[in-house]
């Protein structure tokens, strides 16, 4: 694989990372937010809506976050020969 491709991989697998656990976390930060409505809707008489603003921050923050935590592991492993590396552990 050239340094290009095993960027575009890197980078490609923290999207779908990311993605994941945007995904995941939002379904149950949501779910939980409405648990936590139901539990005290006796006390508040308010109205739960989808907090849509607040996913789009928690989205937006995951992806980011993922892309940034990708960064310096990837320009480190570039850095690296691979066949030295495995030549050095052995």
């Amino acid at each position: 694989m050239t340094q290009n491709e095993v960027k575009k991989m890197i980078i490609l697998e923290s999207i779908f990372y990311g993605l994941f656990a945007a995904v995941i976390g939002i379904a149950i930060g949501t779910a939980l937010s409405y648990s936590i409505h139901v539990l005290f809707a006796g006390a508040l008489d308010i109205a739960w809506t989808i907090p849509w603003y607040s996913i789009g921050i928690a989205f937006a923050g995951a992806m980011i976050t993922t892309f940034v935590a990708t960064i310096w592991p990837m320009y480190r492993l570039l850095k690296v020969s691979i066949v030295d590396a495995l030549h050095r552990e052995n």
